[in-house]
């Protein structure tokens, strides 16, 4: 069996939605395609696991992760993945492309295979700390594009960004689409035979914001479809939900991705704020679609979308005051979210992140 050393910033049971697509992945490669994976978690705040597949960085540290790249020399495998606040307060992991370096050219034979989950970030107001940072984070994204033997990415965006860094890998950037965390439904029950739920998930600032700055919204559509209770689930639950007239809302806190998934597979429609230009790379908009729910947009968030979804095909919003949608619509729509969805499930993921792997 084929073993690759993988960096994360940090795996289950830390709520960590890079660690989670890490974690699941490896156990599909492990299953399927003869790969283990040996972890190098890079947070030295989290709990050290008793896993022997899992050994965390002591400090964030070129040296410290030099020490324990060298020892796995028989490995020549890296897969990184990348996101710069995973790795430094400011996101600007100035001390992983330095360790990256020194051992990526140590010895030819070694393969760096890099999965940005982001690229960097940027802000035009100065009192972020982004508009500080960003040509900080920009220069390591484009240097690690440049020391990356192959790369992926999680949309067309993101694939466009890093083409601009460089043209080292340009027409040779694979992008797959975030999978679901909590799981997928191979078989479906209609909408019409579904619960009237509708579910709101994520971290707590997107709900946060839904039962602030969307209610208007979610209230109208409980009432166009005959919603008659919401679940929500994740971190503050309690804190961050509002009561809706007629509606019973459930303050589910943090569940395991079983139970998500059994209420996911038993409600008909999702809400989420989240902008649709980055649609791909969001993990909520993935468990919804991998478990047939009908995805309902803040209209706020409606933009372009370059990975193959468009508004009453894929996902609804409500753009205006007289726009309703039916469980007909809904299930269109849940549908064909489905079949975007599965052209990049886990398995799929998986056997395409396979094959880069056991390239040379």
């Amino acid at each position: 069996m084929k073993t690759i050393l993988s960096i994360v910033p940090r795996l289950p049971p830390a709520i960590d939605g890079v660690g989670d697509y890490a974690w699941l992945l490896s156990q599909n490669l492990a299953d399927r395609h003869q790969i283990s994976t040996q972890f190098i978690t890079c947070d030295p705040i989290e709990s050290e696991s008793e896993d022997p597949s899992q050994i965390q960085l002591p400090q964030r540290s070129a040296d410290a992760l030099l020490t324990i790249l060298d020892g796995f020399d028989n490995i020549d495998t890296v897969f990184l993945h990348y996101v710069g606040y995973g790795y430094a307060k400011r996101g600007c992991p100035l001390w992983l492309l330095a360790a990256l370096t020194k051992w990526r050219k140590a010895k030819a034979s070694r393969q760096l295979v890099i999965m940005f989950h982001e690229v960097y970030a940027s802000s035009n107001l100065p009192w972020s700390s982004q508009f500080w940072t960003s040509p900080i984070q920009k220069q390591i994204a484009k240097d690690l594009v440049n020391l990356g033997d192959r790369l992926i990415t999680n949309s067309q965006i993101f694939a466009n960004t890093i083409s601009k860094l460089s043209s080292k890998h340009n027409g040779r950037i694979s992008i797959l689409p975030i999978f679901s965390n909590v799981g997928e439904c191979s078989t479906s029950i209609p909408l019409k035979e579904r619960q009237p739920w509708l579910v709101t998930f994520g971290n707590s600032g997107f709900r946060k914001s839904i039962y602030t700055n969307s209610l208007q919204q979610v209230t109208s559509i409980c009432r166009q479809l005959g919603i008659e209770e919401i679940y929500d689930i994740g971190h503050n639950s309690a804190e961050i939900v509002r009561e809706i007239p007629g509606v019973k809302v459930n303050s589910m806190g943090i569940l395991p991705a079983a139970e998500i998934s059994q209420v996911f597979g038993m409600a008909q429609v999702g809400f989420i704020n989240y902008p649709i230009t980055y649609i791909a790379k969001s993990g909520i908009f993935a468990a919804y679609a991998s478990h047939q729910l009908c995805s309902i947009f803040d209209r706020h968030n409606l933009g372009d979308n370059q990975d193959g979804m468009r508004l009453n095909e894929h996902y609804w919003a409500m753009r205006d005051a007289g726009d309703s949608i039916d469980l007909d619509l809904a299930q269109s729509i849940a549908g064909n979210a489905y079949q975007w969805y599965n052209r990049h499930n886990l398995d799929r993921t998986a056997s395409h992140i396979a094959t880069i792997l056991n390239l040379k």
